[in-house]
């Protein structure tokens, strides 16, 4: 559901003219898309289910704009690219984990002022 709740968020602040329509359809656009793919099918039966027509309506407001302005996004597109998406994500893990990687090693030893010690006069 944060997932959800998250593109609704999006879609009132665009809704609301807080957020350009132009910068969603850039920055997110196929993102959007994709997740409403997956999100929709549950939100029917949700919608059906509580008797809540209204629910995530903004979600699929945006959806709607921008599927009017770039590529639909559906099961052949994401089979289509699903295995370039897959090698990318996996080449990201692999960078991401070499840059985690710690090396061990003794510190160089430190110069330590060694105090004088005062003569004693008697």
């Amino acid at each position: 559901m944060h997932v959800a709740n998250y593109w609704d968020s999006v879609a009132n602040l665009v809704r609301a003219g807080h957020v350009p329509l132009a910068l969603i359809e850039r920055s997110f656009g196929t993102n959007l898309k994709l997740w409403w793919q997956l999100l929709e099918p549950e939100n029917s039966r949700f919608r059906v289910e509580n008797e809540e027509p209204d629910a995530l309506i903004d979600v699929e407001w945006l959806v709607g704009k921008v599927n009017a302005t770039g590529p639909r996004v559906d099961r052949d597109y994401v089979t289509e690219h699903l295995e370039g998406w897959i090698s990318s994500v996996q080449a990201s893990l692999k960078e991401m984990e070499a840059m985690r990687t710690v090396l061990i090693a003794s510190p160089a030893p430190a110069a330590v002022a060694v105090p004088r010690r005062r003569r004693q006069t008697t």
